[in-house]
């Protein structure tokens, strides 16, 4: 049974609309975001057509169905996919979860299942290595001006689609015209005139964008401001990875060239079929990036979120890896059988509260509740040690040797936290109104917000009302909803694409939360420090400024970080290696082995 490809048109400012104005910070031009703020540029536009259906844009598939037919145009994509189990005649397939892909062309979702086949199927200048750093792909070299504002790539001169084609400059060129084109482009900012093509797609002049290709072998990136992952987000985002313009045409279209098996492709493995239940993965053959070393990984599509499912597959002998749900992490930590990683990832569990409503408009309120967790004792009950707790939203890998010193610029712990409410006007709670908490809906977001409704009830004289969601539901109302009219508490996790501060920052923070919209009128002087921050050029100076900002943005309380929660993963034995399971993580499925 194949996998249906549908595709489904957004219109792009129609979506904005829907999703109510924002307001933007007066300092995000001066400050180099490239955009001026009247333009309504922000990350709710990306968050809304993502959570539509599965359809992100003019060229995004929005779900599967059962076809006896195979894909229009191409090969067999009924193929008996690649046998599961044991070593075959060359080396090694290996079993892995993932859920239905909205695409299988890479930059066109960005579920689950997409950013795992685009981490397979495609690549770009730089990719994960081993060590899960950067490692050179497609570039040959790269080089950054003195000011840090342009950075030049040169190609491989042997590069070849998986159907041997040659390709350059030229087809990078091409992928981000037409990522841009369909409207599933946000950004990144730091990109020269970036902020003007998300708002306007279409009609946008390409060449005021700061990618170009000076010859068919070298690509040139115009930045705003130094930016110094910038290798870290060539390998990590697709927004202007290479597209096959000839498969495509040949195809007629992107639409039908998706539904084409096996699916031309630049990255070290093909999709060879693709039904309702699996994708096949297979080596290709033209692959001169970094080595990878299953030669077939075989993709069980389960439900979204479905980490239950997971782990009940593997326990059956149906995939060689699996993530252990919250419910079972105890059993599992304390099972000798099972051969397991810590996968450490930076995903933050936090308090959302709304600054628009009263009393979270008080800072004195919000350091009291802050002030009020046991972060550690939170960390361990409810994590089974998995996890760590969290004072800010930089996890330790992001800081990369910092450890968790840093605190807020105010006293914590009980007895402080009931001074802080008291100097707000509510001693010992008396007077402060019974407010509603938005649960994630999660069997971990029960266990985090039942344990916080009875310490701030036990510390402070709190009282607060759980109203649990699903997921679904929480993120329509609070991703989605209303900037202000969304609520008034609200828990919930914020993974970051790589272990970066810019994929965390600009997400959690930049107009009163593009995520989450906690409506901090966050200070100038903040702005400015965020910023700093973000673009140093010297490593050292980088981190160092990224931890005084993380513990100066955290004094102001726009948040409360609850702790920092990791994948426990299960494997079978006889494999080696890990993968997180979110981004440019399912990378490091090329690079697990097999004794």
């Amino acid at each position: 049974m194949a996998i249906e490809c549908r595709f489904h048109h957004v219109d792009r400012r129609s979506a904005t609309e829907s999703l109510g104005g924002m307001r933007m910070e007066r300092h995000s031009r001066r400050l180099g975001t490239g955009h001026d703020p009247s333009l309504g540029v922000d990350r709710r536009r990306f968050l809304g057509l993502m959570a539509g259906s599965g359809a992100v844009a003019a060229l995004t598939l929005i779900g599967c169905s059962s076809d006896d037919g195979g894909g229009d145009g191409g090969g067999d994509a009924d193929a008996s996919p690649a046998t599961s189990g044991p070593d075959d005649a060359t080396g090694f397939s290996v079993r892995v979860a993932t859920e239905a892909p909205a695409s299988l062309v890479s930059g066109f979702g960005f579920d689950w299942g997409t950013s795992f086949n685009q981490h397979l199927a495609w690549g770009g200048l730089f990719a994960r290595g081993a060590d899960r750093m950067p490692v050179k792909a497609d570039a040959a070299s790269i080089e950054v001006s003195s000011d840090g504002r342009t950075v030049t790539v040169k190609l491989r001169p042997d590069l070849k689609w998986s159907d041997g084609t040659p390709y350059g400059a030229e087809a990078y060129v091409y992928g981000f015209e037409q990522r841009l084109r369909a409207g599933v482009v946000f950004g990144p900012i730091f990109i020269s005139g970036m902020g003007e093509a998300i708002v306007d797609p279409v009609n946008v002049d390409l060449s005021t964008i700061g990618i170009t290709a000076s010859d068919d072998s070298t690509l040139v990136f115009t930045l705003t401001d130094p930016v110094l992952p910038f290798e870290f987000w060539a390998a990590a985002a697709p927004v202007a990875w290479p597209l096959p313009r000839h498969a495509i045409d040949a195809a007629g279209g992107l639409e039908k060239f998706a539904t084409t098996f096996p699916l031309v492709s630049n990255g070290p493995y093909i999709v060879t079929s693709a039904t309702t239940g699996e994708i096949t993965y297979e080596r290709n053959p033209n692959w001169t990036g970094p080595p990878a070393n299953p030669d077939s990984i075989v993709a069980t599509i389960v439900p979204s979120g479905a980490d239950s499912g997971q782990f009940t597959s593997f326990r059956a002998g149906e995939l060689d890896f699996g993530v252990v749900p919250f419910a079972e992490l105890e059993a599992a930590q304390s099972d000798a059988s099972l051969a397991k990683t810590l996968v450490e990832w930076p995903q933050v569990w936090c308090l959302i509260l709304n600054h628009a409503k009263a009393p979270f408009d008080q800072l004195g309120v919000r350091r009291a509740l802050y002030a009020a967790l046991d972060r550690s004792a939170l960390s361990e009950g409810i994590l089974s040690g998995t996890g760590a707790p969290a004072f800010g939203v930089l996890h330790p890998s992001v800081l990369q040797g910092f450890d968790d010193a840093g605190r807020p610029a105010f006293e914590l712990g009980p007895e402080a936290a009931k001074k802080h409410l008291a100097d707000a006007g509510f001693p010992g709670g008396e007077g402060f109104p019974e407010v509603t908490l938005l649960s994630y809906g999660t069997s971990l977001s029960d266990a985090v917000v039942q344990a916080v409704q009875q310490t701030w009830n036990d510390v402070l004289g709190v009282s607060i009302t759980i109203r649990k969601l699903d997921p679904a539901t929480w993120f329509s109302q609070i991703v989605l909803g209303d900037q202000t009219e969304w609520g008034e508490i609200a828990d919930g996790p914020w993974p970051s694409l790589y272990p970066d501060a810019f994929d965390i920052y600009p997400d959690i923070y930049d107009f009163g939360g593009l995520v989450f919209h906690h409506n901090w009128a966050r200070s100038d002087e903040l702005a400015e420090q965020q910023q700093a921050a973000l673009h140093a050029t010297d490593a050292a100076t980088r981190q160092t400024l990224l931890a005084a900002y993380d513990m100066a943005a955290m004094t102001d309380v726009p948040l409360i970080p609850v702790f920092f929660t990791n994948d426990l993963q299960v494997r079978v034995d006889g494999f080696e290696g890990s993968f997180g399971t979110y981004g440019s993580e399912f990378q490091m499925i090329r690079h697990v082995s097999r004794s």
